[in-house]
């Protein structure tokens, strides 16, 4: 039960930062987790209903003298339940969050200002010359 309700939480987790990586960086945080959401939602929601539904029809169906399946499939339906209910809420809050940090340039894990790299003027062109210098020298001595 544990390994397939994971498999079913990790398959909604990465159907919606799929979708979060499919809208542009330019748009706000709420219009990108609307419109993140609006595509993942509903993939999540068939797959959440029909693996529910199955495992309750497993555990109704008139099995003889086998109570112990009939548990397995009454949890795992509520679990899916569960995992559903909390990929649409909590999992969806931490995405905003980690969305607002990405839309200030902070890290995720400190929470820091991130410098950027790509800017002209910035490290990375202080890096290049350093480096071609010194790449220039090596090459030039025999």
């Amino acid at each position: 039960m544990i390994v397939s309700d994971l498999a079913i939480g990790i398959d909604d987790s990465f159907l919606m930062l799929a979708a979060w990586h499919e809208t542009p960086r330019h748009l706000p945080v709420v219009d990108r987790i609307g419109a993140s959401m609006k595509h993942a939602a509903v993939s999540i929601s068939i797959t959440t209903l029909t693996d529910a539904l199955a495992f309750l029809i497993g555990a109704i169906a008139p099995l003889p003298a086998v109570s112990a399946v009939k548990y397995f499939c009454f949890y795992s339906c509520a679990a899916i339940i569960f995992i559903f209910l909390y990929c649409l809420s909590m999992f969806v809050a931490c995405l905003a969050l980690q969305g607002r940090l990405e839309a200030r340039s902070h890290n995720s894990l400190l929470m820091s200002p991130v410098k950027d790299l790509a800017r002209p003027g910035g490290h990375r062109k202080r890096l290049q010359k350093y480096q071609f210098d010194n790449v220039q020298k090596f090459s030039r001595t025999p």
